[in-house]
C-alpha cells in the first residue's frame, strides 16, 4: 500500500505544477500587464490577440507643419523607402521599426526618449522621400514629437470600429 502511495504522489507533481503556472498566469494577466497570450496561453484562446489590433504611430509637429506615419505596421510608403535602403540605414530602419513592435506589446515600459529622438530624427531625414510637409528641422521653432499606440476596438452591435489611445509619450525635441 505505501508503494501505491509513493506512485500516487509522483502523479500528482506535474498537476501541481500545472496548478500553480495556471494560477500565478491567471493573477500576472488580472493585475499586471501581462495578457492571456503570454506567459503560458492558457487563456489564448478566449480573447483576440491584443497586439494585432494595436497601432503604433509617430507624431512630429512645428509651426511650419506636421507629419504623421504608422510605424507598427509600417505604412506603405515608409516601407517601400525601407526597402530600397541598403547598408548601416536599413540595418537603423530595421531596428526601430523591431522596436516599435516591441512598443506595440509593452507601450509603457518600451518607449522611451531615446527612442523617440532616434525614430524622429530617422523620420525627418526621410522627409523629402516620403514628400511630407518640408522645413521641419529649423533652429527657431522647436519639434514636438508624439508616439502613441492606439488600440482598434470592434464593437459588434453597430459593427464599427472604435480607437482608444492605450499609451503615448511627448516629447520636445
Amino acid at each position: 500500500m505505501s508503494k501505491r502511495l509513493k506512485i500516487l504522489k509522483i502523479y500528482y507533481i506535474p498537476l501541481f505544477i500545472a496548478l500553480i503556472i495556471a494560477i500565478a498566469q491567471f493573477v500576472l494577466s488580472s493585475n499586471f500587464t501581462l495578457t492571456r497570450w503570454e506567459g503560458g496561453g492558457f487563456g489564448m484562446y478566449s480573447e483576440p490577440n491584443p497586439n494585432s489590433s494595436r497601432i503604433v504611430g509617430i507624431s512630429i509637429k512645428n509651426p511650419n507643419g506636421e507629419i504623421n506615419l504608422r510605424l507598427n505596421p509600417p505604412d506603405n510608403k515608409l516601407l517601400y523607402y525601407i526597402k530600397k535602403m541598403k547598408g548601416k540605414k536599413r540595418d537603423d530602419w530595421d531596428k526601430l521599426i523591431e522596436d516599435s513592435d516591441r512598443i506595440r506589446r509593452f507601450p509603457k515600459y518600451a518607449l522611451t526618449d531615446e527612442y523617440i529622438r532616434k525614430i524622429s530624427n530617422e523620420v525627418l531625414d526621410l522627409n523629402p522621400y516620403l514628400k511630407l510637409k518640408s522645413k521641419m528641422r529649423s533652429n527657431n521653432n522647436p519639434i514636438t514629437v508624439k508616439v502613441y499606440v492606439i488600440q482598434l476596438n470592434m464593437n459588434i452591435k453597430d459593427n464599427s470600429i472604435q480607437t482608444q489611445e492605450l499609451y503615448s509619450k511627448i516629447l520636445n525635441i
